[in-house]
Formats: C-alpha cells, sequence, structure tokens
C-alpha cells in the first residue's frame, strides 16, 4: 500500500471519527473513549494491530506521525504475509 492510499484511508477514518488535525496538529479534543475506537477503526481498515508501546496520546499529536506510523505497520504486516506465502511454498516442495 502507497503512503498515499495510507493518507486517504487515514483521512477518511479521521473524517468518520470527526478528528480534524490543522496542519499537522490535531485540532479535536480526543477522550480515551474515542482514542480507542479510532486505533481500533484504524487497525480494522488497515489490517494492523497496534504494538502496545504506541498505545498512547502521542501518536495522535500529528497527523503525519501517525501516517508514518501505519505505513510502516502496513508494510511489516505486508512482509509477514510474503514470508508466510513464501514459507508454505518451501514446505509444499518439501512434501
Amino acid at each position: 500500500m502507497s503512503n498515499d492510499d495510507v493518507r486517504l484511508k487515514l483521512q477518511e477514518v479521521l473524517d468518520e471519527a470527526n478528528i480534524l488535525f490543522t496542519g499537522n496538529e490535531v485540532e479535536t479534543q480526543i477522550d480515551s473513549i474515542a482514542f480507542i475506537s479510532l486505533i481500533i477503526r484504524i487497525e480494522e481498515v488497515f489490517a494492523i494491530e497496534f504494538p502496545d508501546e504506541l498505545l498512547n496520546f502521542s501518536v495522535m499529536q500529528a497527523q503525519e506521525g501517525l501516517e508514518t506510523i501505519i505505513s510502516n505497520l502496513v508494510e511489516a504486516e505486508e512482509d509477514k504475509k510474503e514470508d508466510m506465502k513464501g514459507d508454505l511454498h518451501e514446505n509444499s516442495e518439501a512434501i
């Protein structure tokens, strides 16, 4: 998934949640329930899982930073899937 795709999908999620960034900073007040709901929605949309160390409000301080985190997690998930496909292919050849 390209960075532009991440940016567009993230903007859709933010719009759904009524979260507004002005420039690169979050404009909307986000309480803990809204934060967790947003993280869950992002995980669903991008088929990723935020590691525990990223489950804090500092993740939401800048949209660009959030985009970078999501892009990295998406890339890691895609790499993991490719590795699994390679392993399955190798195992099927061994049989």
